[in-house]
């Protein structure tokens, strides 16, 4: 998680799947998800949809998840909306500043 820490702090953005952190892909995951979530090393939530049985395109059970574990709805809203809506656009993107992660909490 340090390698991504250190490639956000030389200006990359990071993504997670929406299934990845309600835990569609398992705890293992879920658990990295939320890791990667609480040290501010997540900057788009997307659906990865690929069907509307298999894997929809819901995202509303990830962006609560994201707004618990980041105490701020704002900052879940924004993950789905305003930062892909800006990266699209070509458009500078304010990130909060990430955490070194340390080990499990």
């Amino acid at each position: 998680m340090n390698l991504l820490y250190d490639f956000i702090l030389m200006g990359a953005l990071s993504q997670i799947t929406a299934m990845s952190l309600t835990g569609e892909f398992g705890e293992e995951v879920k658990r990295c998800a939320q890791e990667l979530l609480k040290h501010r090393l997540v900057h788009v939530i997307a659906s990865d949809a690929h069907s509307p049985d298999t894997r929809p395109p819901l995202l509303s059970r990830a962006v609560n998840e994201a707004a618990e574990l980041a105490a701020s709805d704002s900052l879940a809203a924004s993950l789905v909306n305003d930062i892909p809506a800006k990266i699209l656009a070509g458009e500078p993107v304010e990130i909060p500043e990430p955490m070194r992660f340390k080990g499990l909490h």
